[in-house]
């Protein structure tokens, strides 16, 4: 399946500095997998090293017929994630 970067993927990688091939990644790798019932896309959770620091990335998607479109990708902490978990925002 092919995936695709938005524009505005790209500007928050790089001013988060994160490298362009880290979300491509965690789609195809990662088995932590969410719906988010408030924007209606999916969530994948990853491990990357950023800036030198090893970190997680929540990479936010939409799933078409033409592929994977890859929204926005931001660092998350577990706690952060068994909230949203906690509050079924993310199922």
């Amino acid at each position: 399946m092919k995936i695709f970067y938005t524009d505005y993927l790209i500007r928050r990688m790089e001013l988060r500095r994160i490298p362009y091939n880290i979300p491509k990644n965690i789609i195809e790798n990662s088995q932590e997998k969410y719906y988010d019932n408030e924007t209606g896309r999916f969530v994948k959770i990853g491990k990357a090293k950023i800036r030198n620091i090893n970190v997680l990335l929540a990479i936010f998607y939409e799933e078409t017929e033409d592929g994977i479109t890859v929204v926005t990708a931001h660092t998350i902490s577990r706690q952060q994630i068994n909230l949203r978990i906690k509050n079924q925002r993310w199922v």
